[in-house]
């Protein structure tokens, strides 16, 4: 049997890394405990990255993605 479905995907239509991550929007944040890195993760807003962290015991680093 022939099959004649076929995708086709464009390349200009694909998003980068870069422009999904703008999509997404947020905060990457960054939790360590005596400069070791605990756990990582995406957050609304500075308050869920600081209470993510506080579940560790850890700081909080947090920069825009």
């Amino acid at each position: 049997m022939k099959n004649a479905d076929v995708l086709k995907i464009s390349p200009e239509k694909l998003l980068k890394n870069d422009e999904l991550s703008k999509l997404r929007g947020g905060l990457n944040c960054i939790c360590t405990i005596g400069g070791q890195i605990v756990i990582t993760g995406s957050a609304q807003d500075a308050g869920e990255c600081t209470n993510m962290c506080d579940a560790y015991g850890a700081m909080g680093v947090y920069m825009e993605q």
